[in-house]
């Protein structure tokens, strides 16, 4: 499994390099590729271009290079206007391989063509990798198994938590699923009209029933509450759906889960937050997506405990982080009230938050809709790697891919040229899409956020 350390200090061992900090899905299923590839793998995770270029023997996400994007006009797009990210960079580099140590590593016995392995890569791509492209890029994707890769983020009331320890973790439990995707798609391609015929959500028998989502949500939660308290395991198995299985379990599990002290309102907040924003919601079908991969082969006698147990085992690992995630979510409008009123957290339409895992946007989207002669604009907060970052707010809950206000296009992709080009010192990065940047000083990302505000005049917004 992929490792994540400091430095190279094992010549014989294969060395991957990416940003450190905050990751997004692309490089987690970037270096889950290299590592279904090339088996145990030591990542360095480094803003030092130098270092990560003399350590590692491959950079995916960073140094625009091969399996970098972020250089201004970024690298490449698809026939079908969906632009690269790292994960579909080392997707198109690696595809045939990668496809074909899954198939030699499962129990199918035949034998495949380059050009078949190379046409089930291109069902990969097509109804996964570039939708993680898409994503990262800021353009419109479908939904995709690993939607819930956000939820392995360290949270911003816990400093116990790392970002590489969370790496480390969301990056195993990816390459599982990453295997049993290209497995479907394997299936898809050798088995067309049956797969068509049953959905991925889709029930044909008795046994397939065992894996729709809410079943699996139940198990995996009783499961849990098993192994933790096995007093309780007389009621075990009795819930067959996910709500059903919450509303019993749920308190328990996020005193299972969430070490911290929490009031009771705290705790049946986060329930009601947990029930009516995930387990009722979409949310559950598309943060655990991926359980409609590990539905059994038709064509295959199937050991259907064993599959159920590996569908289990990752969903308990997602399940773990979402619910920690959620909560964090939950205690987080009080900290925006109480950073909203303190004259140095509030800096004009500026919001300064705790770190760049806050989860801010609702509620700076609300109140810009409370207050919309206060808005805020802007949130800072204290980058990872040191130094600070900025990012700009959405203009509503429908455009979250939008700015109230942009950074300036002569910003857009710039790095080393950056702080002769917008006159800031310290200025280090920003995003293409003009939503982000870097800087060394706090007054010089405060400045940053007042050049974009100047920009455009009296109006202060893009909207």
């Amino acid at each position: 499994m992929p490792k994540v350390v400091k430095e190279n200090i094992n010549k014989n061992m294969f060395y991957v390099g990416t940003h450190s900090g905050i990751f997004h899905c692309d490089e987690i299923l970037a270096v889950a590729m290299i590592a279904i590839l090339a088996g145990d793998v030591n990542v360095i995770r480094s803003r030092n271009i130098e270092l990560l270029r003399e350590e590692t023997d491959v950079l995916v996400d960073i140094g625009a290079g091969h399996f970098d994007h972020h250089q201004k006009g970024g690298n490449g797009i698809r026939e079908n206007g969906a632009k690269y990210a790292s994960a579909g960079l080392i997707w198109k580099a690696f595809c045939g391989r990668i496809v074909k140590t899954v198939i030699e590593g499962s129990n199918i016995e035949r034998d495949f063509t380059l050009d078949e392995i190379l046409e089930i890569a291109n069902g990969v791509d097509k109804f996964i990798i570039q939708e993680i492209d898409k994503e990262d890029n800021g353009q419109t994707p479908y939904i995709h198994p690993f939607q819930f890769v956000y939820s392995f983020l360290p949270n911003w009331n816990n400093d116990k938590e790392s970002f590489d320890q969370k790496f480390e973790e969301c990056v195993e439990v990816v390459i599982k699923i990453l295997k049993q995707a290209i497995l479907k798609v394997v299936e898809m391609y050798l088995y067309p009209v049956e797969f068509f015929s049953k959905s991925f959500y889709g029930t044909h028998d008795e046994k397939d029933e065992i894996f729709d989502c809410s079943n699996i949500l139940a198990l995996t939660m009783q499961t849990i509450i098993k192994n933790e308290y096995p007093e309780k395991g007389k009621d075990m198995y009795k819930y067959t759906n996910a709500r059903s299985a919450w509303k019993a379990y749920g308190k328990d599990l996020i005193k299972c889960f969430y070490k911290e002290p929490l009031t009771e309102i705290e705790v049946n907040n986060i329930m009601n937050y947990i029930d009516q924003n995930i387990i009722q919601s979409n949310s559950s079908e598309s943060l655990f997506k991926f359980i409609s991969l590990y539905f059994p082969n038709h064509n295959e006698q199937m050991d259907y405990d064993r599959k159920l147990n590996e569908c289990v085992e990752v969903t308990r690992e997602v399940m773990k982080n979402v619910i920690v995630k959620s909560v964090s979510i939950c205690l987080s409008p009080k900290e925006t009230e109480l950073r909203l009123a303190n004259p140095r957290t509030h800096i004009d339409n500026i919001l300064v938050i705790p770190a760049q895992t806050f989860p801010w946007e609702n509620n700076a989207i609300e109140h810009n809709e409370k207050s919309p002669n206060s808005p805020i604009d802007f949130v800072v907060f204290p980058y990872p790697d040191g130094g600070y970052a900025l990012q700009c707010v959405p203009p509503s809950k429908e455009e979250m891919k939008k700015q109230r206000i942009s950074l300036p296009e002569e910003w857009a992709g710039e790095t080393s040229n950056l702080p002769e080009i917008s006159g800031i010192p310290s200025a280090t990065f920003c995003h293409n899409n003009k939503f982000f940047a870097r800087a060394n000083n706090y007054g010089d990302i405060i400045e940053m956020c007042k050049i974009a505000t100047n920009k455009y005049g009296e109006k202060k917004s893009t909207i």
